[in-house]
């Protein structure tokens, strides 16, 4: 929590306990799920909720944390969700 409370500082944004809520539930849907998608109306904090997740867990773990944008069309389904056994 206090990396998100930094995260938040640092890219001067209120720290609201809703808001933050979401930060956190985001957190929990990408360590159980192999993609994510956020959707919801334009200026709805998608990208920033994002952002804020990202520097927390970078300056948490000391790791990069990269997020890396595809286009589902540009490639083949088995190279985005990977190889099956026939």
């Amino acid at each position: 929590n206090q990396a998100i409370t930094k995260s938040i500082q640092n890219h001067n944004l209120i720290d609201h306990p809703s808001w933050r809520l979401k930060v956190i539930q985001l957190n929990d849907t990408v360590l159980v799920r192999h993609g994510v998608m956020l959707v919801g109306p334009s200026g709805a904090g998608k990208s920033t909720i994002i952002s804020v997740l990202q520097d927390a867990l970078t300056n948490s773990t000391t790791l990069p944390h990269k997020r890396i944008r595809i286009n589902p069309k540009a490639i083949r389904t088995e190279e985005m969700f990977g190889e099956t056994d026939r």
